[in-house]
């Protein structure tokens, strides 16, 4: 870890900093980052796909060098726009909606596949803080054509309740696109979802791992060699009457700054289970800020179990 230059910390300041703290919402709240300089720089998070209107969490990610009389801005109090190939959007227009802690689109507009955008976020009333910009382009989505069923069981647990196990391969090897996050689950009686629990993963262990922040699998084809296979369980049990069927697979392609972004936070989320270990610190895809602005798809894949 490089040398940092002593920093006179005085209560008003630590008052600050923990209270840019408490603010700094986003969907990852845990998040650890190093801020250059020890400056106070702009925060932003956003996944874009064309099945959704776009939102973005923006925030204050405070440095230990900031003026101690400087008031941090609320989330409201920013300008964000969307870039097309470079040029600004007029359409779609942001705005800032509480109930959903975020920047949101209007109109009808959703993003395509395969074109670049950029978001440029700045503050209304403050140059003391750099506008940041981050690009992404929405890859193609991706399809499995074949799951490979190697075991399917249940297990009683009372005269109410079960539990199920599903042994699977994922074969992900030969796909075109380089990351993933595969996301299994089922849909109950009442046709809700239920996610299903990676127990195991018993190869493609270089290439791939659980990643809290998705709740998924998260993979790297570049880095398996051959299909990877999981053990499956359900974290709630089933009624006994109720028969499954069939299971889902939700394949999300993602972008090489995801993959990158969700693998620090993961190994944030790690490093903060043993107390001497140093907070990993967290990738970025902003100029001049924090955060992450990335495309993806998803499509559903689905298997019969009998």
């Amino acid at each position: 870890m490089r040398n940092l230059k002593p920093t006179r910390i005085t209560v008003k300041r630590l008052t600050y900093f923990l209270f840019g703290l408490l603010f700094f919402y986003s969907c990852e709240q845990d998040a650890f980052f190093n801020v250059e300089g020890g400056h106070t720089k702009l925060y932003a998070f956003s996944e874009i796909t064309p099945e959704d209107k776009i939102k973005v969490k923006v925030n204050v990610a405070p440095g230990l060098n900031t003026e101690d009389d400087y008031f941090y801005p609320k989330q409201a109090d920013a300008k964000v726009v969307l870039l097309k190939d470079g040029k600004p959007l007029d359409d779609p227009g942001f705005r800032y909606l509480s109930r959903e802690k975020a920047f949101v689109s209007q109109g009808s507009f959703r993003p395509e596949p395969g074109v670049e955008y950029g978001l440029k976020i700045s503050l209304k009333d403050d140059n003391s803080i750099s506008p940041i910009v981050g690009t992404t382009v929405i890859p193609d989505p991706n399809f499995i054509s074949k799951y490979l069923l190697e075991k399917y069981s249940t297990e009683q647990f009372n005269p109410k309740h079960k539990n199920l196990e599903v042994q699977i391969r994922v074969p992900l090897k030969e796909s075109e696109h380089r990351y993933f996050v595969v996301k299994p689950f089922f849909r109950n009686a009442d046709g809700e979802r239920e996610d299903l629990l990676i127990k195991e993963i018993r190869s493609g262990k270089n290439g791939c791992y659980y990643s809290k922040f998705n709740e998924g699998l998260l993979v790297d084809t570049d880095k398996i060699s051959d299909d990877i296979a999981l053990t499956l369980v359900n974290e709630k049990f089933i009624p006994v009457q109720f028969e499954l069927e069939e299971i889902h697979f939700e394949l999300v392609t993602i972008t090489g700054h995801a993959y990158q972004y969700y693998k620090s936070y993961s190994k944030q989320v790690a490093s903060q289970t043993v107390s001497l270990s140093e907070p990993v610190i967290s990738y970025s895809n902003f100029e001049n800020g924090l955060g992450l602005f990335t495309g993806y798809s998803s499509t559903i894949n689905t298997i019969e179990l009998y």
